[in-house]
């Protein structure tokens, strides 16, 4: 039966290897470590694709993408979603996002009451509404250039006699020329995130679906200035990353060992941050639900390096799709569960349905390159560029099964590999995919077309 109340915290490109509930040797999430070990976790929970859009449908619909249709190569986000569903059972549907493909332009928004997301959410409840009014301008692509971007701005503010919003709103525009990492308010925006939780929470008296997503382990990495605690050892360590991986292009390129571990340790203390910042929504919860279910994920992970792949949009690997699963709140069961669960279950968890009958002996996920994403948001790639077309324009099919995952690739190696092992040096043989289970795929891996 459904909850009361209903939580779904998505960690934007959290990936389960970096956390030490499943094995790993850094205690980067010690919040979610009690979490996990008071509640209920999936051991081996995978996503149904390498990236965030389709997955958020998937978890939406409980279905696969190329069922629900919403992928890379179809980015809006039209079809039934749990949101819709619970609104018209009564609930109070909140959606706050921080990630930009999570939103209202892409269709994230169908369903619920109150949906904000990304910039707009620190100008409303800063007051800064000279500076809102151009970014909601800018969205709906009123401006031509820049130029009358600044102008509107500055006339906006002196004929309203907004002098708050002039000068932090220069130091928002400004700063955002100057540096993809720069922002207002220190994270990626799980602080604000968490303030306009625990407003909305405030105002409710129905019971509620609160749904968040938190980007603080997708890049660029951004932690506040007041966060102490670091697992680089020198702070100038950050700008090396930024100018070295996050403004260059490293598929495929063999760099030093340095760099690699340096952007592992920038990663684990964003995870470590995000998780004080989870443990701050769970207590908001808390405060104001005696009957709640808290679902907690990773939508995708990230390659940091490992097979010289950088990123998420480039194929399928085991670092991207196995993500953390915990299943908290009131009257659930603790435990673990070892069988194989998908992110499109999800959904049936919302609903209601018991965690321990959502698994399975194999799980599917597929990658459909970022033509469509490119073509959207001219990111600059081109299939007509070599390295391009074998890291992000490839499509990939895979399924996990009996401990190994199977993957096919149009440009890059097909392969196998022992489930957990990730990593250079623990790829198997390589090997077609058998035909015990090439079914259909959402059950079969043939009627994903390249």
């Amino acid at each position: 039966m459904l909850s009361k109340d209903i939580v779904l915290v998505v960690a934007d490109t959290l990936t389960a290897f970096h956390l030490p509930f499943y094995g790993y040797e850094r205690d980067t999430a010690p919040f979610l470590s009690d979490l996990a070990e008071e509640n209920f976790l999936f051991k081996h929970a995978y996503a149904p694709a390498p990236w965030t859009v389709p997955v958020h449908a998937s978890m939406f619909t409980g279905e696969m993408p190329d069922v629900h249709g919403t992928h890379s190569e179809s980015l809006f986000f039209d079809s039934s979603s749990v949101a819709e569903e619970l609104s018209q059972e009564g609930y109070r549907t909140i959606g706050v996002s921080s990630n930009y493909l999570v939103s209202e332009t892409l269709g994230f928004d169908r369903g619920f009451d109150f949906f904000a997301s990304d910039d707009g959410i620190f100008l409303e409840l800063n007051n800064l509404d000279s500076l809102k009014r151009v970014f909601e301008r800018e969205q709906k692509g009123e401006y031509d250039s820049k130029l009358e971007k600044y102008g509107d701005f500055l006339s906006i503010s002196l004929s309203n006699f907004d002098f708050s919003s002039i000068y932090q709103g220069a130091r928002f525009l400004f700063g955002k020329e100057l540096s993809d990492s720069f922002t207002l308010y220190g994270d990626s925006g799980a602080s604000i995130a968490n303030r306009v939780v625990e407003r909305e929470l405030s105002s409710t008296e129905e019971d509620f679906f609160l749904f968040v997503n938190y980007m603080e382990t997708h890049q660029p990495f951004r932690l506040p200035d007041d966060f102490n605690f670091s697992y680089l050892e020198e702070q100038d360590l950050e700008e090396k990353y930024l100018d070295k991986v996050w403004n260059s292009d490293l598929q495929g390129e063999e760099v030093d060992q340095e760099l690699i571990d340096i952007s592992k340790d920038f990663y684990d203390t964003t995870i470590r941050y995000l998780d004080t910042k989870i443990e701050e929504l769970y207590r908001l919860v808390n405060e104001e639900s005696d009957d709640f279910v808290f679902i907690v994920v990773g939508d995708h992970g990230e390659m940091l390096g490992d097979e010289d792949v950088w990123g998420h949009q480039n194929g399928i690997w085991e670092e991207l799709i196995r993500v953390p699963a915990i299943v908290a709140g009131s009257g659930v069961d603790a435990g673990e569960e070892n069988s194989y669960f998908s992110l499109r279950r999800v959904y049936d968890i919302i609903k209601g349905e018991n965690p321990r009958d959502l698994t399975s002996s194999k799980i599917f996920a597929d990658y459909r390159g970022v033509e469509g994403f490119s073509e959207k948001f001219g990111d600059g790639k081109s299939p007509e560029d070599e390295k391009a077309r074998k890291y992000y324009f490839n499509k990939s099919k895979a399924v996990v099964e009996n401990g190994e995952l199977y993957v096919e690739n149009t440009e890059l190696l097909d392969k196998r590999y022992g489930v957990g092992n990730k990593g250079k040096g623990k790829v198997l043989e390589p090997v077609e995919v058998p035909n015990s289970i090439k079914i259909r795929f959402g059950s079969d891996l043939d009627s994903l077309e390249f």
